[in-house]
Protein backbone atom coordinates (compact mmCIF):
# COMPACT_ATOMS: atom_id res chain seq x y z
CA UNK A 1 0.00 0.00 0.00
CA UNK A 2 1.46 2.89 -1.40
CA UNK A 3 1.08 6.63 0.97
CA UNK A 4 1.51 9.50 -0.39
CA UNK A 5 0.25 12.28 2.27
CA UNK A 6 0.52 12.81 5.56
CA UNK A 7 -3.40 12.69 5.41
CA UNK A 8 -3.74 8.79 3.64
CA UNK A 9 -1.07 7.52 6.65
CA UNK A 10 -3.70 9.25 9.32
CA UNK A 11 -6.88 7.34 7.19
CA UNK A 12 -4.51 4.66 7.45
CA UNK A 13 -4.28 4.53 10.78
CA UNK A 14 -7.84 5.14 11.30
CA UNK A 15 -9.25 2.46 9.33
CA UNK A 16 -6.65 0.13 11.21
CA UNK A 17 -8.25 1.03 14.32
CA UNK A 18 -11.35 -0.06 12.64
CA UNK A 19 -12.55 3.09 11.70
CA UNK A 20 -15.62 3.27 10.07
CA UNK A 21 -17.83 0.41 11.57
CA UNK A 22 -16.38 1.64 14.87
CA UNK A 23 -16.66 4.89 15.77
CA UNK A 24 -12.32 6.64 16.92
CA UNK A 25 -13.13 9.48 19.48
CA UNK A 26 -9.84 11.33 19.53
CA UNK A 27 -9.04 14.49 18.57
CA UNK A 28 -7.28 15.64 15.44
CA UNK A 29 -4.14 16.88 17.44
CA UNK A 30 -4.06 13.40 19.56
CA UNK A 31 -3.81 11.66 15.76
CA UNK A 32 -1.21 14.76 14.77
CA UNK A 33 0.85 14.12 17.92
CA UNK A 34 0.55 9.98 17.71
CA UNK A 35 1.83 10.65 13.68
CA UNK A 36 4.76 12.72 14.79
CA UNK A 37 5.55 10.17 17.42
CA UNK A 38 5.72 7.15 15.32
CA UNK A 39 7.62 9.18 12.60
CA UNK A 40 10.42 9.82 14.82
CA UNK A 41 10.52 6.63 16.39
CA UNK A 42 10.80 5.58 12.96
CA UNK A 43 14.04 7.61 12.34
CA UNK A 44 15.70 6.75 15.30
CA UNK A 45 15.38 3.01 15.48
CA UNK A 46 14.40 1.32 12.06
CA UNK A 47 17.39 -0.54 10.30
CA UNK A 48 16.08 0.57 7.15
CA UNK A 49 15.74 4.56 8.70
CA UNK A 50 18.43 7.12 9.34
CA UNK A 51 20.62 7.43 12.46
CA UNK A 52 22.66 10.45 13.56
CA UNK A 53 26.07 10.69 12.94
CA UNK A 54 29.04 12.90 12.86
CA UNK A 55 30.88 13.11 9.62
CA UNK A 56 34.26 14.74 8.94
CA UNK A 57 35.33 16.24 5.88
CA UNK A 58 38.14 18.85 5.81
CA UNK A 59 37.03 22.48 3.83
CA UNK A 60 39.12 22.82 0.83
CA UNK A 61 40.37 26.16 -0.82
CA UNK A 62 40.63 27.07 -4.19
CA UNK A 63 43.80 25.87 -5.82
CA UNK A 64 46.09 27.19 -9.41
CA UNK A 65 47.53 24.21 -11.09
CA UNK A 66 50.77 24.92 -12.39
CA UNK A 67 52.47 23.75 -16.13
CA UNK A 68 55.87 22.52 -13.96
CA UNK A 69 56.54 21.49 -10.33
CA UNK A 70 57.24 25.32 -9.04
CA UNK A 71 54.96 26.02 -6.97
CA UNK A 72 57.47 26.24 -4.27
CA UNK A 73 59.18 29.26 -5.76
CA UNK A 74 56.45 31.65 -4.52
CA UNK A 75 55.83 32.85 -1.06
CA UNK A 76 53.33 31.80 1.50
CA UNK A 77 50.65 35.01 2.35
CA UNK A 78 52.06 36.93 -1.22
CA UNK A 79 49.52 38.01 -3.91
CA UNK A 80 49.36 36.58 -7.76
CA UNK A 81 47.83 37.76 -10.18
CA UNK A 82 47.28 36.54 -13.77
CA UNK A 83 48.49 38.11 -16.53
CA UNK A 84 45.37 37.30 -19.09
CA UNK A 85 42.72 36.77 -17.02
CA UNK A 86 43.57 39.86 -14.31
CA UNK A 87 42.63 37.37 -11.60
CA UNK A 88 43.98 38.13 -8.11
CA UNK A 89 44.38 35.56 -5.13
CA UNK A 90 46.68 35.35 -1.80
CA UNK A 91 48.50 31.99 -1.37
CA UNK A 92 47.27 29.88 1.39
CA UNK A 93 50.62 27.34 0.70
CA UNK A 94 52.16 25.73 -2.51
CA UNK A 95 53.36 21.89 -3.17
CA UNK A 96 54.17 20.57 -6.33
CA UNK A 97 52.87 22.46 -9.39
CA UNK A 98 49.74 23.53 -6.65
CA UNK A 99 49.18 26.54 -5.42
CA UNK A 100 46.37 26.69 -3.00
CA UNK A 101 44.80 29.88 -2.42
CA UNK A 102 42.08 32.14 -1.04
CA UNK A 103 40.57 35.75 -1.30
CA UNK A 104 40.24 34.98 -4.83
CA UNK A 105 38.85 37.72 -7.29
CA UNK A 106 38.67 36.61 -10.89
CA UNK A 107 39.00 33.12 -12.44
CA UNK A 108 42.69 32.01 -13.65
CA UNK A 109 42.64 30.51 -17.24
CA UNK A 110 44.62 27.94 -18.86
CA UNK A 111 48.14 28.51 -19.65
CA UNK A 112 48.35 31.96 -18.22
CA UNK A 113 51.11 33.57 -16.96
CA UNK A 114 50.88 34.00 -13.17
CA UNK A 115 53.48 36.23 -11.06
CA UNK A 116 54.10 36.89 -7.45
CA UNK A 117 54.06 40.50 -6.02
CA UNK A 118 56.53 39.63 -3.37
CA UNK A 119 58.67 36.89 -4.97
CA UNK A 120 59.00 38.13 -7.83
CA UNK A 121 58.53 34.79 -9.54
CA UNK A 122 56.37 33.84 -12.67
CA UNK A 123 54.91 30.23 -13.63
CA UNK A 124 52.36 29.47 -15.93
CA UNK A 125 49.02 27.65 -15.53
CA UNK A 126 48.32 24.26 -16.40
CA UNK A 127 47.02 23.84 -19.84
CA UNK A 128 43.91 21.15 -18.84
CA UNK A 129 42.63 22.21 -15.39
CA UNK A 130 44.41 25.66 -14.03
CA UNK A 131 42.11 26.46 -11.49
CA UNK A 132 39.57 24.42 -9.27
CA UNK A 133 37.26 26.06 -6.71
CA UNK A 134 37.23 24.95 -3.12
CA UNK A 135 34.28 24.66 -0.49
CA UNK A 136 34.86 27.89 1.03
CA UNK A 137 34.67 30.31 -2.50
CA UNK A 138 32.12 27.79 -3.64
CA UNK A 139 30.52 28.89 -0.53
CA UNK A 140 28.80 24.86 0.28
CA UNK A 141 30.09 21.86 1.59
CA UNK A 142 28.90 18.71 -0.86
CA UNK A 143 27.84 15.88 0.74
CA UNK A 144 27.00 12.44 -0.09
CA UNK A 145 23.49 11.23 -1.24
CA UNK A 146 23.24 9.16 1.64
CA UNK A 147 23.29 12.32 4.08
CA UNK A 148 19.51 13.76 4.94
CA UNK A 149 20.53 16.58 6.32
CA UNK A 150 22.58 18.68 8.54
CA UNK A 151 21.84 20.07 11.38
CA UNK A 152 24.97 21.50 13.38
CA UNK A 153 28.74 22.29 12.07
CA UNK A 154 31.29 21.91 14.36
CA UNK A 155 34.20 24.22 13.81
CA UNK A 156 37.94 22.46 14.80
CA UNK A 157 41.67 23.19 13.84
CA UNK A 158 44.37 24.86 14.31
CA UNK A 159 45.49 28.74 14.92
CA UNK A 160 45.83 30.11 11.84
CA UNK A 161 46.48 33.81 10.69
CA UNK A 162 44.08 35.90 12.67
CA UNK A 163 41.60 33.13 12.77
CA UNK A 164 42.09 30.76 15.38
CA UNK A 165 39.20 27.39 15.52
CA UNK A 166 38.71 24.41 17.87
CA UNK A 167 40.89 23.70 21.31
CA UNK A 168 42.68 26.93 21.36
CA UNK A 169 40.03 28.96 20.36
CA UNK A 170 39.32 32.10 22.91
CA UNK A 171 35.55 31.49 22.84
CA UNK A 172 36.54 27.78 24.18
CA UNK A 173 39.35 28.50 26.80
CA UNK A 174 36.63 31.03 28.37
CA UNK A 175 34.22 28.57 28.57
CA UNK A 176 36.50 25.82 29.65
CA UNK A 177 38.17 28.01 32.41
CA UNK A 178 35.30 30.27 33.72
CA UNK A 179 32.22 27.96 33.24
CA UNK A 180 32.13 27.54 37.36
CA UNK A 181 31.49 31.01 37.70
CA UNK A 182 28.28 30.89 35.82
CA UNK A 183 27.02 27.97 37.29
CA UNK A 184 26.83 29.72 41.17
CA UNK A 185 26.14 33.04 39.82
CA UNK A 186 23.91 35.37 37.31
CA UNK A 187 24.97 35.65 33.59
CA UNK A 188 26.27 39.58 34.08
CA UNK A 189 29.94 38.06 33.78
CA UNK A 190 29.34 36.41 30.76
CA UNK A 191 27.38 38.80 28.78
CA UNK A 192 30.31 41.31 30.08
CA UNK A 193 33.23 39.27 28.88
CA UNK A 194 31.46 38.08 25.67
CA UNK A 195 30.82 41.81 24.89
CA UNK A 196 34.13 43.35 25.70
CA UNK A 197 35.56 40.07 23.25
CA UNK A 198 33.57 41.00 20.71
CA UNK A 199 34.47 44.50 20.69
Amino acid sequence: MALASRQDLIDYCLRRLGFPVIEINVDDDQIEDRIDDALQFWQEYHFDGSEKAYIKRQLTGSSVVLSASLANNFTVGETITGATSGAKAKVVSTSGNEIVVDNVSGTFTTSEAISGDQSGYSANTSAANAYTKGDLENGYIPVGDNVLGVTKLFKFGATTGSRSDGLFDVDYQFALNDMYNLLSADLTYYSMVKTHMST
